[in-house]
């Protein structure tokens, strides 16, 4: 929330778009990340929640701001993205590399 305040100096409305958009695609980032190995049916179920994502923000155009969306937006919502969930997945990266499972010691 703070970055989408750093980044965006815009309404209240604005803001809900930002960080819906960016909770959608950290929450992908860490289901993709969380797998072990990505199936087809994981792919399919990644793009079918993009594109319940995008008709929400046209059914819900009232509470979502569109005119405003171009590739400066998508930008600073990958830049607020990979801020909130790099952090984390080096970390688990990290701890696993400090502690392996008793699978990857084998």
């Amino acid at each position: 929330m703070l970055g989408s305040i750093a980044l965006f100096n815009d309404s209240f409305a604005n803001i809900v778009t930002i960080t819906f958009s960016a909770l959608i695609i950290i929450e992908l980032a860490n289901v993709y990340s969380s797998v072990q190995h990505l199936t087809f049916l994981m792919f399919l179920s990644i793009l079918v929640t993009l594109a319940v994502y995008a008709g929400s923000i046209l059914m819900f155009n009232n509470y979502f701001d569109t005119s405003y969306m171009n590739w400066q937006f998508v930008v600073k919502i990958a830049i607020i993205s990979v801020a909130a969930w790099l952090p984390v997945h080096l970390g688990i990266k990290i701890y696993e590399c400090m502690d392996p499972s008793e699978e990857k010691k084998i």
